[in-house]
């Protein structure tokens, strides 16, 4: 699927790369991830059907699982959060997807991730002066069996044109339709949403 072209890759090749967009915090929460959405509209349908698979292995009976999906459909329409009620909102119209999908991701996602992370101290070799300090890298791996949302891998620098457009305030290693912070890095701090398996 051919992406936008006012975004940019993170530095991988050929299929690999992950794109990046910046979401700007100064516009209405409506207009914030409208281009994502649109670039991945179809990658968003392809995963829609994760949802009936990851309810098939949760309930064994036809019916219930019906039942189940058609209660989705009238209570996963908000998330806690008003302003990300509005951001998904604008999300399921412009990729054209149900929005008790996108809920259900988001859900889903805050509760369930398992993934493994880790740090490392790098210093890039081109860049600005600025940008080859000495710095540390925190990675994750997302690595649970949910193969499908690897198309949705995107990265996100968070800006407030109000303030000044070219500071990015975070960054994020999510997914495209999940507004949560999979993996997120701001100006002394880091974020990282991951489960421990023991």
């Amino acid at each position: 699927m051919p992406l936008s072209s006012s975004h940019t890759f993170a530095t991988l090749s050929g299929e690999d790369s992950i794109p990046k967009y910046q979401i700007d915090l100064s516009l209405p929460p409506e207009e914030r991830y409208l281009l994502l959405a649109k670039d991945f509209s179809t990658r968003m349908h392809e995963v829609v059907p994760l949802f009936d698979e990851v309810l098939g292995t949760l309930v064994s009976y036809a019916i219930l699982r019906h039942l189940i999906h058609f209660l989705a459909r009238i209570f996963l329409w908000r998330l806690y959060s008003g302003e990300e009620t509005r951001e998904l909102q604008s999300i399921a119209q412009a990729a054209n997807v149900d929005l008790f999908y996108l809920v259900a991701l988001n859900v889903a996602l805050d509760g369930l991730l398992g993934c493994t992370s880790g740090g490392v101290v790098v210093r890039p070799s081109s860049g600005k002066e600025r940008e080859r300090e000495e710095r540390m890298m925190h990675f994750r791996t997302l690595d649970w069996e949910m193969d499908n949302l690897r198309k949705l891998v995107v990265v996100l620098e968070f800006v407030r044109s109000a303030d000044d457009p070219e500071v990015v305030v975070a960054r994020s290693v999510t997914y495209a339709g999940f507004l949560g912070v999979l993996t997120g890095v701001r100006y002394a701090m880091n974020s990282s949403l991951m489960i421990i398996d023991s």
